[in-house]
């Protein structure tokens, strides 16, 4: 819109200063307002920034301390966004260029953070992701020890994740004749509320591509489409299913999502990239799980303490160990290549492990409580340091999958042999160190008065 000012007259200018003075103090509002963190940002601040800042910012900004020096606590989320004395400490054009990154990268000679000594390029490199994912700071965060809630155990039980299973009712739906099991009933009940029906049924030749795609992650072949659509039985379909779920094929498709949840890799990442010795024996080992309808139990038993079994799953065809596999996703994790700190690259190790293990069979993340008391699930530092110090007193080990029954008589032979081998070796040496002991004889025969060396057997 354009204004013409003399047209506007002075009742016409103080409407226009009072306007455009609303829409500044609006939109510097929406500027500054903060945009709620996803949880993958609060991990990444729990898990990266939080101990960076404890260690190397809050000595001198840190309300929990109270010392605020430049009008600055990092440790407080609205006064971290509003900032100090200096201003903002991120740039919402540039962020990049923000106050916080040139202090900690020591371009401005009057302002380098923290005084003492420049943060490790490692460290920045940290700052600067924070940066680029938008700075998530958990909302409800309060810093000050005297303003924290407690912590209680019991409180937190009280969040539905936690409660007992327990039987449910289905829901009562008007459309009967739609429901065929159960789960219907749920469905058809959100979608009765909303005043939808559902979608009517598909055609056969739809409706085996999608079930054989999701089961086994191939389309059917002509054949196996042919016999579906000649198939007039009430059970087709159910016999459909069987028969995917039967073939190896289904083991491979869902074995892959297993694999990520433990981050499975077959190298070590990092620089060089080495491999990591048969990484493949665990993939085919989930592989096997699934094809065979392991139960969950054992599956989760054999990850967490396979190599401990005092009776482990044999393969049925082989007769090897799988249960000692089960362990192998503990070190699927990034490997550094001469890290600088030892005792720093061993502790991101295991809280790695912490953090794979805790997601994958308590469907929680106990990363968080590495460096305080989690906020929204019932583990505590305590807890977090108690797994850890399992995880630290494990270590890396290739293992014989050969059952016992297998290798005993290998071994027996293998004694024999050994026996064999020592006896032989023995005599060899006997019988060379007398050809050498005769030879110096020769060579200097002793002096009169002097103790002769004789060649006598032991």
């Amino acid at each position: 819109m354009n204004f013409k000012i003399k047209q506007l007259g002075l009742i016409g200018l103080v409407k226009l200063f009072v306007t455009c003075h609303f829409l500044s103090q609006f939109a510097g509002a929406q500027v500054s307002k903060v945009t709620p963190p996803t949880p993958e940002g609060i991990e990444y601040f729990e898990s990266k920034i939080r101990p960076l800042l404890s260690e190397s910012c809050y000595p001198c900004h840190s309300q929990a301390n109270g010392v605020a020096l430049g009008k600055l606590q990092l440790d407080n989320r609205e006064v971290l966004f509003k900032g100090g004395a200096h201003g903002s400490l991120f740039a919402a054009k540039a962020p990049e260029g923000g106050l916080l990154l040139k202090a900690v990268g020591y371009s401005d000679k009057s302002l380098q953070m923290p005084p003492a000594e420049k943060l490790s390029s490692e460290k920045i490199a940290l700052l600067l992701q924070w940066v680029k994912i938008g700075t998530p700071y958990p909302v409800a965060s309060k810093s000050h020890p005297g303003s924290a809630p407690k912590f209680d155990l019991n409180a937190r039980k009280k969040h539905w994740s936690w409660q007992p299973l327990k039987k449910t009712i289905p829901p009562i739906v008007k459309n009967k004749s739609w429901v065929r099991n159960p789960i219907d009933q749920f469905l058809l009940a959100k979608l009765e509320a909303k005043g939808m029906s559902p979608a009517r049924p598909t055609d056969k030749r739809t409706l085996l591509r999608r079930v054989t795609f999701d089961l086994i992650g191939l389309p059917p072949t002509p054949g196996e489409i042919e016999a579906f659509l000649a198939d007039k039985s009430t059970t087709a379909y159910e016999k459909v299913v069987d028969r995917l779920l039967a073939s190896p094929h289904y083991g491979e498709r869902w074995a892959r999502h297993w694999l990520d949840l433990v981050r499975y890799a077959e190298t070590d990442g990092h620089e060089f990239d080495f491999d990591k010795p048969e990484a493949w024996q665990y993939r085919d080992y989930v592989t096997r799980a699934l094809n065979s309808d392991l139960r969950f139990d054992q599956f989760a038993t054999e990850h967490l303490a396979g190599d401990l079994l005092q009776k482990p799953r044999l393969n049925t065809t082989e007769g090897f160990n799988e249960s000692i596999l089960g362990t192998g996703f503990f070190w699927f994790g990034e490997g550094k290549h001469s890290p600088v700190e030892l005792g720093a690259d061993e502790a991101e190790r295991i809280d790695n492990q912490v953090d794979v293990l805790s997601k994958a069979f308590l469907g929680l993340s106990m990363g968080c409580a590495r460096c305080h008391n989690h906020k929204f699930d019932a583990i505590s530092t305590k807890d977090y340091y108690a797994l850890a110090g399992y995880l630290k007193s494990s270590r890396f080990h290739l293992a014989t999958l050969r059952s016992e029954e297998k290798s005993r008589p290998i071994l027996k032979r293998l004694e024999i042999v050994s026996a064999k081998v020592n006896e032989a070796l023995v005599s060899e040496t006997k019988m060379d160190l007398q050809s050498r002991i005769s030879k110096l004889l020769a060579l200097s025969p002793p002096k009169n008065g002097a103790n002769s060396i004789t060649n006598e057997s032991d």
